[in-house]
């Protein structure tokens, strides 16, 4: 399997703006959602080979859910969770996620992660 896309599940249009941005600009082809429902439509189409999720995204499904069903749709695929939320920063791997990342995020950090994960 070859690089592949990222996909960034973000609900601040700032924040997802800048990881589309950031992350093109390292040479990574980044697909950019809102909810995990545009997420969930494309998975079959362009399965990522890493998702950086925002726990808080909206959708039908919860993170934890959607974490689940990347894990089963696409075997292979790392999880990177952002989030604001201490409580999930000491429970990610339960969650199903490779690494946490806390917001306000040093991107320096969170490049590194993917550069480990993606080997």
């Amino acid at each position: 399997m070859g690089l592949g896309t990222i996909y960034v599940v973000e609900e601040s249009p700032d924040i997802r703006q800048m990881l589309g941005y950031v992350l093109e600009q390292n040479g990574h082809i980044a697909s950019i959602f809102a909810s995990f429902d545009t997420a969930l439509d494309c998975l079959a189409i362009d399965p990522p080979r890493l998702v950086i999720v925002d726990v808080a995204a909206p959708g039908r499904l919860t993170a934890q859910e959607f974490i689940a069903f990347v894990r089963d749709s696409s075997p292979g695929t790392h999880i990177i969770i952002i989030t604001a939320d201490p409580i999930v920063q000491g429970k990610w791997k339960v969650l199903g996620a490779d690494a946490c990342v806390m917001k306000p995020f040093d991107l320096e950090q969170l490049l590194a992660i993917i550069a480990v994960l993606r080997g």
